[in-house]
């Protein structure tokens, strides 16, 4: 299983990358819209745009429908708005539970519109890795989970359009041949991230409140700071998404799907504990044995699991 180290990587990326949101909203943009600070990650993308350009010059010409591609990263923003949403009426730890239907969701999408089947092996180990990411999730405790239908709604709404986004990049993307590496996707990731960036300037150009919240953000703090720390999140994001995005390519999406959704959940817990003792500001983790438990007991379900698909 060469495909496995895809998912893994992407979700420390993703999972140290939270860190560094909740740093920024916990000291910059608490009590305004979650969009707030996304007016600095539109001059960073473009930034990282400019420098793909650079370093490719005519090859980012060689990704396959420029078109679809833009319109991936388009829905990738769209879906982002609406898991904003859920985490405005409910906690993390209810949206991240309710998230687990991402794997789901992706191995129907996979199955009816990219023809992607799995093998019996892989389906167990996949319903093994679904089970490890609710082992995880419910260390919080059942009484502490309320759901409700906007929450529930909002989530189920995000999770299909990334889905949905990554079967249109895998629609619009030349095809990744056999061994090759991560630099064949950065053409394609071009394409992806200026869909991304016009998304967002769009979305600010027609919604006041956005613009207004953001300019109260760059009062708050020093702009340097805000600037250093939103530069080397989107850098850390950027990289995790060109992963990613490689891996949809190279590997079936559900399989990605569930391995980086367990893996996620147990890389933020055990980066949350070494940085709330190094790095207060940045972990806030309770270290607990009932939460101990559940995450050795979610650890040993993924590696099972892994044996069985491998």
């Amino acid at each position: 299983m060469p495909w496995l180290w895809i998912p893994i990587a992407a979700a420390v990326l993703y999972a140290l990358g939270n860190f560094v949101d909740n740093y920024l909203v916990d000291h910059y943009s608490k009590r305004l819209n979650p969009k707030a600070s996304q007016g600095l990650f539109i001059f960073t993308e473009l930034a990282i745009a400019i420098g793909l350009l650079i370093f490719l010059r005519g090859d980012i010409f060689s990704a396959g429908n420029t078109w679809i591609l833009i319109l991936a990263g388009a829905a990738d923003v769209i879906g982002t708005i609406f898991y904003w949403f859920s985490l405005r009426r409910s906690d993390t730890t209810d949206v991240t539970l309710l998230m687990q239907l991402s794997p789901i969701i992706s191995l129907c999408f996979a199955t009816i519109f990219l023809g992607q089947s799995i093998s019996l092996p892989e389906f167990a180990g996949f319903l093994l890795i679904l089970l490890a990411s609710v082992v995880v999730v419910s260390a919080a405790g059942a009484k502490k989970l309320k759901f409700n239908l906007k929450t529930a709604g909002n989530i189920l709404l995000a999770c299909t359009i990334w889905v949905i986004s990554d079967v249109i990049f895998i629609s619009g993307a030349t095809p990744t041949a056999e061994g090759a590496g991560l630099a064949s996707t950065l053409p394609s990731f071009f394409w992806l991230l200026v869909g991304t960036i016009l998304c967002n300037l769009v979305l600010f150009a027609c919604i006041k409140s956005w613009r207004r919240d953001f300019r109260k953000y760059l009062k708050r703090g020093k702009l340097g700071q805000k600037i250093f720390w939103t530069a080397l999140d989107d850098l850390g994001t950027t990289c995790a998404e060109i992963i990613w995005r490689f891996g949809v390519l190279v590997a079936p999406l559900a399989l990605l799907s569930v391995v980086e959704g367990v893996a996620e959940l147990i890389t933020a817990f055990v980066c949350g504990i070494i940085l709330t003792i190094i790095v207060p500001k940045f972990g806030r983790e309770k270290l607990t044995r009932k939460s101990v438990a559940h995450h050795a007991v979610a650890t040993a379900l993924m590696i099972a699991a892994i044996i069985i698909i491998g």
